[in-house]
């Protein structure tokens, strides 16, 4: 109890310099340990599946002469086929994704995770069933709908027994699953047999083409990889390999581990929620900068403060103290210290848990279950940092005794110059992450302004798998609207959603996979897409051999000197009778692929897109609804604003853009808090030498100067030493885009000056006042 009462006496003696180092280790800490449990939250996915590390989801790999690409679904008989052929593989299930409308009566509802899948769904993964047995509740004519789904469609009535309409079939609820875990990267609202899609008359199912399905497969306990991998370059070869090898194409299969897709999958399309590893490790990496600025502010204000207590320490040792008493004097003020700034940061992270789930886009409390955890692993840390420290302090002051060194833990003038290292580091370390911000800031105004090549204001985009039977009609009632520009239906929304197939093009034997979309004839008119060569399409129905437009990517990479005229052949020969201006099809991530656009398949659009004015929206809005439900009774009108829609891709990069924005703002608030200690003990060291200097004359600028000249100096070196660091790390993260904003000089000139102006507010008020101090008090006890 001395030893305690002995460190509050000593905080309460230097309060101020107790108080600067309590408020930064409770920022650093509250925002670590927000940080941490995200993290932990994110390399939870997947991890409690009973079977998790023999459950593998097989991507294929398919090459042609042009390009590469990974996806992570393959056709649909490779599943059954290789459980068969495989013996390390014993067992399998396919999945594929929808967005399919359910109703019961009168109740029709939209669901965007409605998955088809085998019947041994729930066999093959651990996701609970709150009625039903997982053996045998997804057989023909049977659906699975999770809680929240009954919930929504029956209320408070028993779902078990009651008929589902499903693209005009009935369904049977077998049962009822619980909802999926949130560290769940397969989501689902409802399950359908897969076979309803397999038997379909209208749904082709082959080794060379149709319906594709994510597949996982799960091996033996003591299958390897390797042996698993030898075994399917025959499997392949025998399946299409073979058979394309004059075309220039070939498949290879990789297995991915289940729980590695959400954070390390490198596919290029998937239907399911996934993150990145690069911006957990981002978030990570602020996370250990703010710890580390808060410890080091800690560490050395500590090591500063001792230095005022030569006397105390010199006094216990002449009664006896020993190397124990002193380490645990100071272990005990450096433990009690973490101690309150844990206490009181896991008090502010749970008073906050609704902002800080928001800030890192959860719709649920991530914390739950965690945040006690993670404080005792924090604890743990402090706890080694203490006995460091502590450790570090006794032995600089024995060691001094020792070689008959005045009885101080640190001497005036090791001191100063290790201070202002650490102001250096502080300095670093912030233009470091100002012009990180300014970057991700930047990139991301360049992606959500940058010029698609189409338009994407004043469009609503309605979505629904009947619109393609009916869309002569809803385009001739829709378009004729006071208020609406034009009205285009198709599969595939630009920028969105477009598909791939194999292509041939004439002359040639090798095929190529290149992009497409199907729209009809106004689809250039309302997202005002440039026609730079030849002709639209003609009005009316789809026939056969329909001709095709191509994007000028496709039209430089045939390498005709004139590509009008010339022809593609898929499932018959295609004329090209158009070339439009490069848009984008996808993400600006990537590049603008090769584009083929497509009058065909027009009884499975599923897309309207109508471009309306502005004078009067609610009004045109209300009449399209109208004119909707008049073409498509008993069919809900749901419908999104295209630019709203595309803002929400980027909803990733605006998040990691404001945390990392708040981050920064907080490691800059800790470093002005280490700056104002640190700049306050040097003003202190020199409190004699300034009343001297004003005694002899001394202006208050030249006392300025000479206080703020080394700040200013090692500003200067941490700018020099931090922007190529910089540099470095916003140009490898800038790889990531296809498309990106430049690296200009200003930015880190920029970064520099808000640093030098943080720095010289911080430290300029502390030299300010000494400055200005009576140097009749600053000279007294001579």
């Amino acid at each position: 109890m001395n030893t305690v009462r002995t460190a509050i006496r000593t905080f309460l003696r230097y309060r101020i310099y107790t108080l600067v180092n309590l408020t930064g280790l409770v920022l650093a800490f509250s925002f670590a340990i927000a940080l941490l449990m995200h993290v932990q939250f994110e390399f939870s996915f997947d991890k409690f599946h009973r079977d998790k590390n023999q459950i593998f989801r097989v991507n294929e790999i398919s090459t042609n002469p042009k390009s590469t690409e990974i996806s992570p679904a393959i056709r649909a008989p490779y599943g059954p086929a290789l459980e068969a052929e495989i013996p390390e593989i014993q067992n399998y299930v396919r999945i594929k994704p929808a967005r399919e409308e359910l109703a019961w009566g009168e109740n029709k509802m939209r669901f965007d995770k409605v998955l088809y899948a085998d019947n041994n769904f729930f066999q093959f993964f651990t996701f609970s069933l709150l009625t039903g047995n997982p053996s045998n509740v997804l057989n023909d004519n049977e659906i699975v709908i999770t809680e929240e789904t009954a919930d929504k469609l029956f209320g408070e009535l028993d779902a078990i027994g009651k008929s589902l309409l499903l693209k005009n079939k009935l369904y049977t609820v077998s049962a009822i699953a619980k909802n999926p875990p949130h560290n769940s990267h397969i989501q689902f609202d409802a399950i359908v047999p897969i076979n309803t899609l397999l038997n379909s008359p209208d749904i082709y199912v082959g080794w060379d083409g149709g319906m594709s399905t994510h597949t996982f497969v799960q091996v033996t306990e003591k299958a390897k990889q390797k042996t698993i991998k030898d075994k399917l370059v025959p499997f392949l070869w025998s399946k299409v390999n073979e058979k394309n090898e004059d075309s220039g194409f070939f498949s290879e299969f990789t297995l991915e581990p289940l729980t590695r897709i959400h954070l390390f999958s490198d596919v290029d399309y998937d239907n399911f929620k996934k993150s990145d590893i690069k911006s957990v490790l981002i978030l990570l990496l602020i996370s250990c900068i703010i710890l580390f600025v808060a410890i080091l502010n800690f560490i050395f204000i500590s090591t500063g403060i001792l230095s005022y207590r030569g006397k105390e320490f010199q006094i216990k040792n002449y009664l006896g103290s020993g190397r124990f008493e002193v380490f645990k004097q100071l272990f005990v003020e450096n433990s009690l210290q973490f101690s309150v700034a844990v206490l009181f940061s896991m008090l502010l992270v749970v008073t906050s848990e609704n902002f800080i789930c928001s800030l890192f886009g959860y719709s649920f409390n991530f914390l739950t279950g965690k945040i006690f955890s993670t404080t005792l692993f924090l604890l743990i840390f402090c706890v080694l940092v203490s006995l460091l420290i502590s450790f570090m302090a006794s032995y600089n002051y024995f060691k001094n005794i020792g070689t008959g060194s005045s009885v101080q833990i640190t001497s005036v003038g090791f001191r100063n110059k290790k201070l202002i290292s650490v102001s250096a580091i502080q300095i670093g370390l912030s233009i470091v992450l100002i012009s990180s911000v300014i970057v991700t800031s930047k990139q991301l105004n360049y992606a959500l302004n940058k010029d698609l090549g189409f338009t994407q204001e004043n469009i609503i985009q309605i979505s629904h798998s009947e619109i393609g039977q009916k869309k002569d009609a809803l385009i001739n009632e829709i378009g004729k609207l006071p208020g609406v520009r034009n009205v285009t239906a198709s599969f595939g929304i630009p920028g969105l959603e477009t598909t791939a197939n194999g292509y041939r093009p004439e002359g040639g034997d090798q095929w190529y996979i290149y992009s497409a979309l199907y729209a009809d004839e106004n689809f250039l008119a309302t997202y005002d897409i440039k026609l730079q060569e030849g002709r639209n399409f003609h009005t009316g129905k789809s026939g056969e051999n329909e001709p095709f437009l191509i994007n000028r990517t496709l039209a430089t990479s045939l390498g005709w000197d004139n590509p009008i005229g010339k022809t593609l052949f898929r499932n018959g020969t295609h004329e090209i009778i158009g070339i439009v201006e490069d848009f984008h099809v996808g993400l600006i991530y990537s590049k603008i692929p090769p584009l083929i656009i497509s009058k065909e398949m027009q009884e499975n659009f599923y897309s309207l897109s109508v471009a309306i004015q502005t004078d009067n929206t609610k009004q045109t809005l209300a009449n399209i609804e109208k004119r909707w439900k008049n073409v498509m009774p008993g069919v809900p009108f749901e419908y999104s604003f295209y630019d709203e829609k595309f803002e929400k891709l980027y909803a990733n990069i605006q998040r990691t853009t404001n945390i990392l924005l708040l981050f920064t703002a907080i490691a800059i608030i800790i470093s002005m808090l280490g700056l104002f200690g640190i700049s306050l003990m040097l003003v202190n060291s020199k409190t004699k030498e300034i009343g001297i200097r004003r005694v002899n004359g001394a202006r208050v600028s030249e006392i300025l100067t000479m206080l703020n000249r080394d700040f200013i100096k090692w500003v200067a070196i941490s700018f020099v030493v931090a922007c190529p660091i910089s540099y470095y790390a916003m140009n490898k993260w800038l790889e990531n885009f296809a498309y990106k904003t430049n690296l200009s000089w200003w930015i880190f000139a920029l970064a520099g000056v808000l640093a030098l102006g943080i720095a010289l507010l911080t430290v300029s008020w502390q030299s300010w006042r000494a400055a200005t101090r009576n140097p009749v008090e600053a000279l007294r006890y001579e």
